[in-house]
């Protein structure tokens, strides 16, 4: 709910995202849930449908997810509350389609990303390794996770339930320790340059 000349980054967020393939906006959230839920409604303004399941504690990125589970039958998309970028989802949702993966990553290069998860890409921009807020000798990449990730549904089923847990401390390793497919887009892609704020 952080304002940003003179509205919600959130609102920023759903206004973008109702531009494109999105039906829905989920929005997982313990902390100012009633006055974000009395500022928004159901949002049918923006086209988009927006769902505000109860979270009695706070469950992490990864376990609000799985929270919301029911709503959850098809590809979607996490974005960090605090975020805003001009990427098109479409040409995104695209990528992770043509892919094949269950997760993609829009990963931006920062000189000193330890602040951030870092991934380390092969030739066909698979993640080979994957490190959450690494200490500087620890440094393999300075490809750097945003907090916007596109999922296949069957990543909930490497999320416990009901408990505190994190997507990119906790399940990404998961996925990869388990052979599964993540992919990294790039901040240049097909002649697509990305631009991304996150506010701290």
């Amino acid at each position: 709910m952080l304002p940003l000349a003179g509205k919600p980054i959130l609102e920023y967020i759903t206004e973008s995202v109702a531009k494109e393939e999105f039906n829905d906006v989920i929005v997982t959230t313990n902390y100012f849930r009633e006055q974000i839920i009395d500022y928004f409604g159901n949002s049918s303004e923006f086209g988009v449908r927006l769902v505000y399941p109860d979270e009695k504690k706070p469950l992490g990125t990864a376990g609000s997810v799985k929270n919301s589970e029911k709503y959850l039958n098809e590809i979607f998309a996490v974005i960090q509350g605090d975020n805003l970028t001009e990427i098109k989802f479409s040409d995104l949702l695209n990528f992770h389609r043509n892919k094949g993966g269950v997760a993609t990553i829009v990963l931006l290069p920062i000189e000193e990303p330890h602040q951030f998860g870092i991934a380390q890409l092969n030739s066909n921009n698979r993640v080979l390794r994957f490190k959450e807020k690494p200490r500087p000798e620890e440094f393999f990449s300075d490809f750097a996770s945003v907090g916007l990730y596109i999922l296949e549904p069957e990543v909930l089923d490497y999320i416990p339930s009901g408990i505190e847990h994190d997507i990119a401390k906790d399940v990404f390793p998961k996925l990869l320790s388990s052979s599964e497919k993540i992919f990294g887009y790039p901040p240049v892609h097909s002649g697509l340059t990305l631009g991304f704020l996150r506010t701290i």
